[in-house]
């Protein structure tokens, strides 16, 4: 029996559990697999992401190679988030329906902003230096508290729209080239504090509203609280968050030979472009 099929029967038995929980002997069942589902996420959360965490901040104490280890380690925990997310949605581990990308800035004016690694199966999509920064896309505009030239928005912690097709207000510093990668979206601000923002978390599909029915942000421009509100009930808003929240821990203590390291990088892939 597959992974996959397994979750299916259990998620089966469980949305049946109303009516078969009224058979004799079946109730003890139905409370033993609504804990199942749970501890195999946790179980993924921990020996898949925050493992691989432990192996990035490990490395990161050797300067020398710290930024071309963190980043191969880097990869494959992108590709674990991924699939932490696929899993909490229930939806199959299609590698080419939901794709993830860091993004961190590289400049202290948040003008330049650089991507520095993408989850494997991202078509080549790629990595390079974007000059526009959290004012070229409505996304990072949100994420920061800036006005994206359409929309001033309020600081939000999490970003997440079914179809950004669908947004006549959505601004995009490469114009319509992202309707060829995605139209779902689900970003994170990657913050050190409060105030301290050093980058982003984002996940992404070509299918419309994969992420669930999560808020969008454009019914909430003026409503802030009520967006946050909404998002403290969805469970994803809070895998997504500790995904972010760790993973910036360990990138604060190797701030700078990481951004030296990306912006060589994003400089180099921009050669001919």
């Amino acid at each position: 029996m597959t992974f996959d099929l397994a979750i299916q029967i259990v998620q089966w038995f469980i949305k049946m559990a109303p009516w078969l929980s009224k058979l004799t002997g079946l109730q003890r069942l139905y409370a033993r697999l609504k804990l199942r589902v749970p501890l195999n996420a946790y179980r993924h959360l921990h020996k898949e992401l925050i493992h691989k965490l432990r192996e990035i901040d490990i490395n990161a104490q050797d300067p020398e190679h710290a930024a071309v280890l963190c980043s191969r380690i880097a990869s494959n925990y992108l590709d674990a988030a991924c699939e932490m997310i696929a899993y909490t949605l229930s939806e199959p581990r299609d590698t080419h329906k939901l794709c993830g990308c860091i993004k961190l800035f590289v400049s202290d004016d948040q003008v330049r902003l650089a991507t520095w690694i993408r989850s494997k199966n991202s078509d080549g999509r790629p990595v390079r230096l974007d000059f526009s920064g959290a004012t070229g896309n409505s996304v990072f505009a949100a994420l920061t508290g800036h006005s994206d030239g359409k929309t001033h928005w309020p600081k939000l912690r999490c970003f997440a729209c079914g179809d950004l097709c669908s947004q006549p207000r959505y601004v995009n510093s490469r114009g319509n080239d992202y309707k060829l990668w995605y139209r779902s979206v689900l970003v994170f601000p990657i913050r050190l504090d409060h105030d301290t923002i050093i980058g982003f978390l984002a996940f992404d599909s070509p299918k419309v509203n994969f992420f669930g029915r999560l808020p969008c942000p454009y019914d909430f421009i003026d409503k802030p609280t009520d967006y946050h509100d909404e998002l403290e009930e969805c469970a994803l808003y809070h895998i997504g968050g500790i995904i972010s929240d760790t993973l910036a821990i360990v990138l604060s203590r190797m701030q700078t030979n990481l951004i030296d390291h990306v912006t060589t990088t994003g400089e180099s892939e921009n050669e001919g472009k």
